[in-house]
């Protein structure tokens, strides 16, 4: 595919250009020249903005190839097998470049050496490693902004920082092998989330539900055929968005980030949550029963597939600290499940539902009124209008289940938090460091461009505030960008909450989001981890990484309900929320990638010595990003109308409505 070698070709000369540009401070130095890939000088000044512009240009071209890719998956183009080998073929120059875009793998290495030697990383900075020659080559790589910063990451991803240095030390060498050491769990981590995604989009409901269903409620010919090709159509669409991704492949590949360790302990959660979920189906043998009827499953509809569920969301929140969102929504849906499983529908002991034609149902006390409209409230003589002697108390043992799901969880979570502990060496003295990356400030953080409007307002008023690290306003701005992502989050977690885990398997000819017993997972995961990335007082690109597989299995199931609904009238919901996560998810992934060009500045010298003065760069960049973000957006959202696509020579397969088509010839 055409495509394919595009974004192959954009990713080796994004790779070579921005290796080949060295460091961006002369005071950090590379300790290695990762295959002749870095060069042993800095370049000169018309050789980097050369290079810069090659790289900066890799780069959009790449996502530019991304987006046409999203668009083949939308319009059933695009099978799972050439998604995949996308994603394998553009992420393969940067698994085996040098970390690119971001110096912070060097500062996961000295922080790695640091807690080797026993010192606290949330505590010391790097710096403190200049003592000895060994030390001095981790700290001569990092970043001058950063060696006397503590790191801001838990004790799990100190504990994978130290396993980088010492295996390190182990073969005697210096940052080189804790520098592959890290690029390989980047790799491994990488790979288990486009697993992960994997099979949660090609199990969905949508497909087990065998397909399009006559009116008489039978499967037509070809139902399963359709079931298999739906299944693709999801897949497809969450691998282009997931794995493909450029923050993928460009940061948590190239750049070696921890987040990757995030994104992938999340999306296994999600994966072990939905096992949980079938396990405890009510309408499997044994409803009421309060006990799991699945493999694994026992008291109280605790699972071992859900305490790995809590365990991997706990281990993603000692890397990382905002990924406990994930933990807090396991919490609230097991407690959730455990409640209603501890709280069936209980009538009076050997009192069988029987009552006259017409009579209205006896129902136990609490119980919602069902009867139909105007229908007088009536018992059988002598029946109590409250539970028999000796039934259960319905409410008390909906709370003691609760209450044991909750106790359980809570300490498979504890014992997790200890084992990072164990393994980084230190305890939690890394939360005092969590305000470590709002040291700095990013232009593109939500919060920084709040504090820059208000600021602008004010000096059109006459009123001058300044917007810089630690300012009043700025920090005015944070606190709100923090509030406001809280407030979506606890909205989220309480719907949640409210709404009941779905207890019947989903009707023939239905498909959607809605069955699947995760939705609210990836809803929490999904638009409350972007209010939180968004929310947080910097913004990188990768920081978009652990919403990323909850994003793409939302609109790979939203897609999948428009394509099965049988009216346009019920396809437009699903086609609009479908259309708007992936436009999100493309404007947000390009205008991240594109703001974290900093060479992009550098090519300016190529027009004069001194590049053009004034505001006229940022003027033209700025119209250059957003046109370039529209335009991406646009491109990935178009959908193709099924009469299009059903004219169009070279579809890979034909569409339920065809399937449909064929059974009534038949």
């Amino acid at each position: 595919m055409w495509l394919v070698a595009a974004g192959l070709t954009a990713a080796v000369a994004a790779v070579t250009a921005e290796g080949r540009l060295g460091p961006r401070d002369p005071r950090a130095t590379d300790p290695t020249s990762w295959w002749g890939i870095l060069p042993p000088v800095p370049p000169t000044s018309i050789t980097r903005g050369t290079l810069a512009g090659i790289s900066a240009l890799s780069v959009v071209g790449l996502c530019l190839c991304w987006a046409g890719l999203v668009r083949l998956a939308l319009t059933d183009r695009l099978k799972p097998r050439a998604a995949l080998a996308a994603t394998a073929a553009w992420a393969a120059p940067f698994a085996l470049g040098p970390p690119l875009f971001s110096r912070d793998a060097y500062a996961y290495a000295a922080q790695g050496e640091l807690a080797r030697r026993g010192i606290d990383p949330a505590t010391h900075g790097v710096a403190a490693l200049a003592g000895d020659p060994r030390g001095a080559a981790f700290m001569a790589a990092v970043d001058p902004r950063w060696r006397d910063t503590h790191t801001p990451y838990g004790g799990g991803a100190v504990a994978v920082e130290r396993l980088a240095a010492t295996v390190a030390r182990l073969f005697g060498t210096g940052p080189t092998v804790a520098l592959v050491t890290l690029r390989i769990v980047a790799v491994l981590a990488v790979v288990a989330l486009v697993a992960c995604t994997y099979r949660l989009a090609a199990g969905g409901p949508a497909t087990a539900a065998g397909g399009p269903a006559t009116a008489a409620g039978e499967t037509p010919p070809g139902g399963g055929a359709t079931a298999g090709r739906a299944e693709d159509r999801a897949v497809a669409v969450a691998v282009a968005l997931v794995g493909a991704n450029p923050v993928t492949v460009i940061h948590l590949i190239g750049g070696m980030h921890l987040d990757a360790l995030v994104a992938g302990a999340l999306a296994g959660a999600l994966l072990l949550e939905r096992h949980r979920f079938a396990a405890r189906r009510p309408d499997l043998p044994g409803p009421g029963t309060g006990r799991g009827t699945g493999p694994g499953a026992w008291w109280g509809g605790v699972s071992f597939a859900g305490l790995g569920a809590v365990a991997l969301a706990c281990f993603a929140g000692t890397v990382k600290a905002t990924a406990f969102l994930g933990l807090a929504w396991l919490l609230v849906a097991h407690a959730r499940d455990a409640r209603a499983a501890g709280a069936p529908s209980v009538r009076a002991a050997g009192a069988p539902s029987v009552r006259a034609a017409g009579a209205p149902s006896i129902r136990a006390a609490g119980a919602p009124d069902v009867r139909a409209a105007g229908a007088p409230s009536v018992r059988a003589a002598g029946a109590p209008s409250v539970r028999a002697a000796g039934a259960p108390d319905v409410r008390g043992a909906g709370r003691a289940a609760m209450a044991g799901v909750l106790v359980v969880d809570l300490a498979v979570a504890l014992a997790v938090l200890g084992l990072s502990m164990l393994g980084s060496g230190f305890g939690l003295t890394w939360l005092h460091a969590l305000s470590t990356s709002g040291a700095l400030t990013t232009g593109v953080a939500p919060a920084s461009v709040l504090a820059c409007i208000i600021a602008a307002l004010g000096r059109l008023g006459g009123v001058h505030a300044s917007t810089g690290s630690g300012s009043v306003l700025l920090t005015g701005a944070r606190a709100a960008a923090l509030a406001v992502a809280g407030l979506v989050c606890a909205r989220l977690l309480w719907l949640a909450w409210r709404r009941p885990a779905r207890t019947a398997p989903p009707a023939a000819g239905t498909a959607g989001p809605a069955e699947n017993g995760c939705y609210d997972g990836l809803l929490v995961l999904g638009a409350g981890g972007l209010a939180v990335a968004l929310g947080s007082p910097v913004l990188y690109p990768w920081y978009l990484a652990p919403t990323l597989p909850m994003l793409g299995i939302l609109a790979a199931r939203w897609q999948l309900e428009h394509l099965a609904a049988g009216s346009p009238a019920a396809a437009v919901n699903p086609r609009r929320r479908c259309r708007t996560v992936v436009g999100v998810t493309a404007a947000g992934s390009i205008w991240l990638c594109g703001a974290t060009l900093s060479p992009l500045a550098q090519t300016w010298r190529l027009l004069a010595p001194d590049g053009p003065a004034g505001a006229l760069p940022l003027v033209v960049t700025a119209v250059v990003g957003a046109a370039l973000l529209i335009t991406a957006a646009t491109f990935a959202t178009r959908t193709v109308s099924p009469a299009g696509r059903s004219r169009r020579p070279g579809r890979s397969a034909p569409g339920p409505r065809d399937d449909d088509r064929q059974a009534a010839t038949r």
